[in-house]
């Protein structure tokens, strides 16, 4: 008798344990914001979620995969940290990110894969967010379980998405194992109790090895130590724009006003493992991929700027001009000055060929970059 109320009180502790966890796994809630310049899929709420398969369906001929956009092939979607925002963006186009997203991906579209707005009016046509197969079959289209369908013309959906996934692998939880010994029949003693008043006093030990409900993981990230200025840097990316970040991660804020165009130049503060902390011409401080940097010239070897003694041009090009050491075009390339970029002429070769000029690119010190360019590649400043 007591060995049956032993394994009727251990079975309702464990049903008790498993629905404690039940409860306490929350179900995050989403939101898609759609314009016809941007896409953005918010998920709130706490803790790890699997979003491995999560996919759109909308004017393009086959569904896309979210993990399948260049900028997010380096993330592992079966453990995303809540809250999350996904952002697809048109080429050139930097909107005002919606106020509910804390930490946000960015990643930009040609007008061709803008797939949730019709191409001709720009409007938002109906489109959907689901769970796509695992494996897909070759060629397209694949199965598509929508979460949602979002309708023409609608400024926001909400939906639910399905209970959270753990980042882990779950335990076996093996049954309690109960051992006790039969009193023979002829030695048993025991004084019968009704059973209103029976109190049991055994403590039972158990070992348990369920897992409580996960919780991001939190990596603290050495404070990266600043060491002075490392270098003057462009910015050397394919696309039209990257936009810098209030920390070195990609699940870091974007900063209002951090959009780099390809070819700005600016100051390399620090390094902290693949990101640089940048400061722009104007004081704007960040970080950025390191990957997407070139160094051009250490700041100590960088001379103050002069008066300009011939006058302002502009560089009238489409390309990147090299400006060298000397007036010949076999001399040392001393740096590469953007397109459309504004200078001060200091000087000019005695054939009129070359013209001796600066760029300003340290002006909190004012020191400027100098060397020769072609006089047939400047105009001038009006």
């Amino acid at each position: 008798m007591i060995s049956r109320l032993l394994m009727l009180a251990i079975s309702v502790i464990i049903a008790l344990i498993l629905i404690n966890m039940a409860v306490a796994q929350e179900t995050p809630n989403g939101e898609i914001i759609p314009n016809e310049d941007s896409l953005t899929v918010l998920f709130n709420g706490n803790g790890i979620i699997s979003l491995e398969g999560l996919c759109f369906e909308g004017n393009q001929p086959h569904a896309i995969l979210l993990e399948e956009y260049d900028t997010f092939e380096n993330i592992n979607f079966n453990a995303i940290p809540l809250p999350i925002c996904f952002r697809l963006e048109r080429d050139g186009e930097n909107g005002t990110i919606p106020q509910g997203c804390q930490n946000v991906l960015v990643h930009s579209l040609n007008d061709n894969d803008v797939f949730w707005v019709d191409r001709n009016d720009r409007a938002v046509i109906a489109f959907t967010l689901g769970i796509c197969a695992a494996s897909q079959p070759t060629p397209p289209p694949i199965q598509v379980t929508p979460l949602v369908i979002c309708g023409a013309g609608q400024n926001s959906c909400s939906f639910n998405y399905p209970q959270p996934i753990p980042s882990h692998t779950p335990t076996t939880i093996p049954s309690p194992t109960v051992t006790y010994t039969d009193i023979p029949t002829s030695t048993l003693s025991a004084t019968i109790t009704p059973i209103a008043t029976l109190t049991l006093t055994f403590t039972p030990t158990i070992t348990s090895t369920f897992l409580p409900t996960p919780q991001p993981t939190i990596t603290v990230q050495p404070s990266p130590t600043p060491i002075g200025s490392i270098c003057i840097a462009d910015i050397y990316i394919t696309t039209p724009s990257i936009i810098m970040r209030d920390g070195p991660a990609l699940t870091a804020s974007t900063l209002d006003g951090g959009v780099l165009n390809a070819g700005t130049n600016v100051e390399v503060l620090a390094e902290d493992g693949n990101w640089s902390r940048i400061r722009r011409n104007e004081g704007l401080e960040g970080w950025i991929e390191t990957q997407f940097l070139r160094c051009l010239i250490e700041p100590t070897a960088i001379p103050q700027c002069e008066t300009p003694v011939l006058g302002v041009v502009i560089a009238n090009t489409t390309e990147e001009l090299i400006l060298r050491a000397q007036p010949e075009s076999d001399a040392e390339a001393v740096h590469l000055l953007p397109p459309r970029t504004t200078v001060d002429v200091l000087g000019q070769s005695e054939d009129g060929l070359w013209l001796y000029i600066q760029e300003e690119i340290y002006p909190r010190t004012h020191q400027c970059i100098k060397g020769w360019g072609l006089a047939e590649y400047f105009t001038t400043s009006s």
